[in-house]
């Protein structure tokens, strides 16, 4: 079910409740997206409030039928949903929890924070919950030590973060049956607020083991060299790099992620990588990394670039054109380069790739 209003379009209450009536019984998924047009400051726009509160009353209604919700507020969430208690949610599987706030600072940044506690907990108290993804501020606020320990982490499968990396690297060691990890370094989202910090120094006596991930996504403005080199993922099949180095940071060393499969005693399938927006030496890096034989397993390749490379092309033509390389290869996907040579769509038809 999506929803999605605004004060300038308000959807009618009646065909919402009439729909809930008619599900039954149905395990509900929501989406639901919250416009507000214009500067409404800290507060909602009255007729919006008044809105908010009446859909989010209706389908508070029908909670113990949550299967799936994925609700992003403009500003504070509404107050009936902090007012749930554990227990409400009994075949919640999934929660994304978004609300966006310009002001954050004082008591009223405090005060956004109690309802939205009440009703993590809430979710968090459910016993199928499985798939997590928390907003920025919930994550990094001051008191996220305090507001994260009711997680029940040994449940997560799946779970897409923000925060700073030496927090990730706290928390992970308690996901021992997570499958998919989405990671977004705090300062991913105002890359400005990197520049001129140091890459924390974190170092642990032994890597995490995290026997069942499998997939594994990096969003950064840090070198990854400090998550890669605490991890052992020995069911590790697909790896997605995304990254942006502010001034005065290091890029990635391609020894640490080689030295992550060889660790892991991985068979990495998939691996996506973004350079495009990668401080100089991004390209050298991938053409190390493609040119491991631990790479050997690899099905699908995805690179986004840049017009402007220049040696990229020649190798993945000399790459593809020996079979010894990448042999596995079935999907080749390339994005934002500009038009292929021909040398290299032959040899592409001549190995069956799919290329996109």
């Amino acid at each position: 079910m999506n929803i999605s209003y605004s004060y300038k379009r308000k959807n009618r209450i009646e065909l919402l409740d009439t729909w809930l009536k008619r599900s039954g019984t149905c395990p509900l998924s929501i989406n639901l997206l919250e416009h507000e047009v214009g500067m409404g400051g800290r507060n909602l726009l009255p007729e919006l409030r008044a809105l908010q509160t009446e859909i989010a009353t209706l389908l508070v209604s029908q909670s113990h039928r949550w299967k799936a919700i994925d609700l992003h507020f403009s500003r504070k969430l509404p107050s009936v949903l902090g007012q749930l208690n554990p227990g409400s949610l009994p075949i919640l599987e999934s929660a994304k929890v978004e609300s966006c706030d310009p002001m954050r600072t004082g008591a009223y940044w405090e005060e956004k924070f109690v309802d939205l506690d009440n009703f993590w907990n809430t979710i968090h108290a459910s016993p199928l919950f499985r798939n997590a993804h928390w907003d920025i501020e919930y994550c990094c606020h001051q008191y996220r030590h305090q507001r994260l320990r009711n997680v029940p982490w040994k449940q997560l499968t799946t779970m897409d973060v923000a925060m700073p990396v030496d927090f990730l690297l706290e928390i992970i060691p308690f996901c021992q049956n997570l499958t998919d990890l989405h990671f977004t370094d705090h300062r991913w989202t105002h890359p400005l607020t990197a520049r001129g910090l140091s890459l924390p120094d974190v170092r642990l006596d032994s890597p995490i083991i995290l026997p069942r991930l499998r997939n594994l996504s990096l969003s950064t403005t840090v070198s990854t060299d400090v998550v890669l080199e605490n991890l052992t993922l020995p069911s590790l099949i697909s790896f997605s790099l995304h990254q942006s180095l502010c001034g005065g940071m290091v890029n990635p060393k391609p020894s640490t992620f080689e030295n992550l499969l060889a660790r892991s005693n991985c068979r990495l399938q998939k691996y996506s990588y973004d350079y495009s927006i990668l401080g100089a030496g991004g390209e050298d890096i991938l053409l190390e990394i493609l040119g491991s034989l631990r790479m050997s397993f690899l099905i699908d390749l995805t690179v986004c670039g840049s017009r402007e490379m220049r040696s990229l092309i020649p190798f993945l033509i000399r790459l593809l054109g020996d079979p010894a390389h990448l042999p596995n290869l079935t999907r080749l996907t390339i994005a934002d380069m500009g038009p292929l040579p021909a040398a290299l769509e032959e040899i592409a038809l001549s190995r069956l790739i799919s290329l996109d």
